[in-house]
């Protein structure tokens, strides 16, 4: 079970787009990305992309450029 969009949250430039999603989206889903410093295989989960879209006003076209052991301590 994902987690619930609430595009409201989302910034104002992202309201105006759709992202990674289609319009009929309303749940967040696991999104599979491969680190650009090790290249393995992780995925962007759906409190993550909820964290980034609806908390942090992140562009919902961002994605993560490292996986959690690259990208060092937060």
């Amino acid at each position: 079970m994902g987690i619930q969009i609430d595009r409201s949250q989302w910034c104002k430039r992202s309201q105006r787009t759709t992202g990674h999603y289609d319009e009929q989206a309303v749940e967040y889903e696991g999104i599979r990305y491969q680190c650009r410093k090790c290249t393995r295989s992780f995925v962007f989960t759906a409190e993550e992309q909820q964290a980034a879209y609806e908390i942090e006003k992140r562009f919902v076209q961002y994605l993560p450029k490292f996986c959690k052991d690259c990208s060092g301590p937060e």
